[in-house]
Order: C-alpha cells, then structure tokens, then sequence
C-alpha cells in the first residue's frame, strides 16, 4: 500500500526534518504495540539500561520483525509515537538511527517526554501505525 506523505506549504515545516505533517493511506491498520529494548532472550541491550542508541536501534529490529509478521513493512508506517526518560538524549543518541530506518519515509510522529516507562531499565519506548491493502 502506497502511504502520501504531505507536509503543506502553509503550516510550518516538520521541526528539523524528523517526520512527516500527514500521512494519507487506505487498506488495512496493522497496530504495533509500544516497543522496548529487548533482544529475542528479554534481555535489555547496550551498555546497561542506559544506553539511549543500543534501546533504540534494538526496539527498530523489533519493530521490522513485528511488521513483518503482520505483511507490513517500515515503509507502510503512518504513524510513531515515542515515548522517553530524556527527549534530549533521544533527539541527539535515538532518533538519528530512527530517521536512517524510515528514510524519506517518515511516519507522522509525536515525542513524549515521560519520568518513566513501565520497568526502570526502559528508556525509550516506541510505537508505531502502518497501513497495507487489504
């Protein structure tokens, strides 16, 4: 299913790049549940539990894999929401590597800053939207 990303000329533009305004797509929502770090062993990867690119790029793999499951790929992705401990060191350490696995697909996306996510090990969870034909 092809996704139309719009970006309007007469709202602001996506702050420094990193998502799309609207996403537009028809066919069948396929709802990836908030991702963590984990590795297929449950066990939190990187460099102890704080380790804001290893989480990320881990919770990536696991999305790829969830998507896949469903028939869907990254680039059937409408939407991410990301919640996180810290939105600084996710904007500089985290979300480069999620902006290398969107590509020029960017999904729409809202960045939540949060005191903590459901297990103190996790600092950065994600969630993601795709649409495929049906």
């Amino acid at each position: 299913m092809a996704v139309e990303r719009i970006n309007p000329s007469n709202v602001y533009p996506p702050y420094d790049n990193n998502y799309s305004q609207v996403t537009k797509a028809r066919g069948t929502i396929v709802e990836v549940a908030g991702t963590i770090g984990f590795d297929e062993n449950s066990q939190i990867v990187g460099d102890g539990d704080d380790d804001m690119g290893a989480q990320t790029k881990q919770i990536l793999v696991n999305i790829e894999r969830m998507l896949n499951a469903a028939g869907a790929t990254r680039n059937d992705c409408t939407r991410m929401m990301i919640h996180t401990t810290d939105t600084r060191r996710y904007l500089a350490e985290g979300h480069p590597h999620v902006k290398a696995f969107f590509g020029d697909n960017l999904p729409v996306s809202t960045l939540v800053g949060c005191k903590e996510l459901a297990d103190p090990r996790f600092i950065v969870e994600i969630q993601v939207t795709a649409v495929i034909e049906d």
